[in-house]
Parts: structure tokens; sequence; C-alpha cells
């Protein structure tokens, strides 16, 4: 009996994920285990089957499919592909195959959005006035605040991706072990190096903070 996998989905490299409900996947320990499988490369139902079967848990094919359903509609998982199958020259079957929908997701929370055309963040807020408070509690504008680092951070999601399509096969392999939140703290403060050496951090807040 020979069996032949034809691959026609190419995987993305690096998935940022902004909203709560696909983060929240990240958190079922049994969808966690199928993205877990997956970075073997592409499966079948079957295959799953087996790979929970060695962690020493029986599932069903069924649930798997359920499982799949889940992330698929999360964009976390795609159809890749079939795997054919002879079982003699007459008998052909097939099977679904699945796989990541990107090599490496990361969780990211947007610090800022609009509102009635201007921008807000109770995060970029409350760093206003810490900084406020370690520059003499000199006055600032907290617009002008605002509008600079929502354009540091979202040049820093740019930087993550530079890094990442660049990294090394070490490196890649080494992110693609991190999952959701642990991978974006290791580039998260990587990218802040690159940031560093294109802004002058002191120049910068004093023209936002003025005596």
């Amino acid at each position: 009996m020979a069996s032949q996998d034809v691959i026609t989905y190419k995987p993305q490299k690096l998935v940022f994920i902004k909203d709560d409900k696909r983060a929240k996947l990240f958190e079922d320990e049994n969808l966690n285990l199928v993205m877990k499988f997956l970075r073997q490369g592409p499966m079948t139902i079957s295959d799953l089957m087996t790979a929970f079967k060695k962690t020493g848990e029986e599932k069903s094919d069924k649930s798997i499919y359920r499982y799949l359903h889940k992330l698929i509609q999360g964009k976390l998982v795609a159809k890749a592909g079939k795997r054919i199958t002879a079982h003699d020259e007459s008998d052909l079957s097939s099977e679904t195959l699945y796989m990541r929908f990107a090599n490496a997701f990361i969780l990211k929370i947007a610090l800022c959005k609009e509102e009635e055309g201007e921008l807000t963040s109770p995060i970029f807020d409350a760093m206003f006035y810490i900084l406020k408070q370690l520059r003499g509690n000199k006055k600032g504008d907290i617009k002008a605040f605002r509008k600079f680092f929502d354009k540091i951070d979202n040049e820093r999601d740019e930087y993550i991706f530079e890094l990442f399509e660049k990294a090394d096969k070490e490196t890649s392999k080494k992110l693609e072990e991190l999952e959701g939140k642990n991978i974006l703290f290791a580039l998260d403060y990587a990218s802040w190096y690159g940031i560093l050496l294109k802004y002058n951090m002191k120049e910068e807040l004093e023209k936002l903070y003025s005596k």
C-alpha cells in the first residue's frame, strides 16, 4: 500500500493575532496540542489521532475534526491538500491534510485605536503620566505622545517581521518553538534595539514634555 501527499497550501511565515477571539484559542490545551503536532508538517485526522494517543490521550475522529474546525475558523490551521493512498491498482482513497496557517503566531495587543478621528490609548496615557513624573512633572502634549508611541509601535511590528524574515535556520527554529505571547516577548525586546538605534529617545521626550 503506497501513499503520496499532494500539498497545495503554502503557509505564511508570521502572523500577528490582534483580536481576543482568536487569541483565546491558544488557551485551549487540546487546540494547542494540535498546533504543536502540526509543527512536524501536514497531517491527516488519523495522524493526529495517533499523535494524541502517544501523549496518553485517546481522541475520536469527531473530536479532532471539531478542534480543526475551530482552528480553521480562527485562521490558525488550513487545509493543506490530500494524501492519496493506493490500496491496489483500482482502489484509491484520499484523506485531507491539515497544516498550520503560518509557521509562527504572535499574540499582539492593540495599544492604540482611533475614535472620532482621535487616537485613544489607556496604555499610552498611563505611560505619559509615568514619564511625566520621571521628568519632574513637566507639562506635556498627550496627543503628540500618543501619536509618537503609536508610530513606534507600528514600526516595531515591521521590525519584528524583518527580524523573523531574516532569521537563520537556528534562530527560526528557536522562535518557532515558542508560541503566542512567548514569541512576542522574544521579538519584542529585540525590536526595541532597532528602535533605540533609530531614535534618540531623550531628544524625543524633550519635544513631548515642556517646562
